[in-house]
């Protein structure tokens, strides 16, 4: 029964699609996901997105260890055009990696900590299984970590922390 996997029973992590971009309304896909074979320590999960969609991580998700994510692009004066040595990592494929390997908040924590971006996303995080919630925003310059919480949690497609809204 999947609500006796949460904390309290309750656990509710939700988004909500309220534009019409890139045709989500019209050609809607869910991801189920199994990359766990051969003992690889990844985790089965499912992720919404829409036909056409490049990453199976979807803009929202699930893994059989309880972590959900949700993913928010953010408008922001601060990019990168060119990303001259080493790499940069595309914020829908770090959500996939923590569908993928996350069983926790830290080690989730940890795959956007070790990512470089070149746009602003927000990454917003819970677990059923502790009931935490923690919110990661991030630009080309910058990447805040919002701190655990236990309280309803709610996110917007606008910067929260103060060092990194514009406006």
């Amino acid at each position: 029964i999947p609500w006796s996997r949460t904390k309290d029973g309750l656990h509710v992590h939700a988004r909500n699609l309220d534009a019409d971009l890139y045709q989500w309304n019209r050609a809607p896909v869910l991801f189920l996901v199994d990359e766990t074979g051969a003992g690889s320590g990844r985790h089965k999960y499912v992720a919404f997105g829409t036909a056409a969609l490049l990453y199976p991580g979807g803009i929202s998700g699930i893994n059989d260890a309880g972590i959900a994510v949700s993913l928010h692009q953010l408008s922001t004066t601060r990019y990168a055009t060119q990303i001259t040595s080493g790499r940069a990592d595309i914020a829908p494929f770090v959500q996939q990696r923590i569908l993928r390997e996350a069983s926790n908040l830290d080690e989730a924590a940890d795959i956007i900590r070790d990512s470089r971006f070149f746009a602003a996303w927000v990454i917003f995080c819970s677990d059923a299984k502790t009931g935490q919630t923690q919110r990661f925003e991030f630009n080309a310059e910058k990447l805040r970590v919002g701190p655990l919480s236990l309280a309803p949690v709610a996110q917007t497609n606008h910067f929260v922390h103060p060092d990194l809204v514009e406006h």
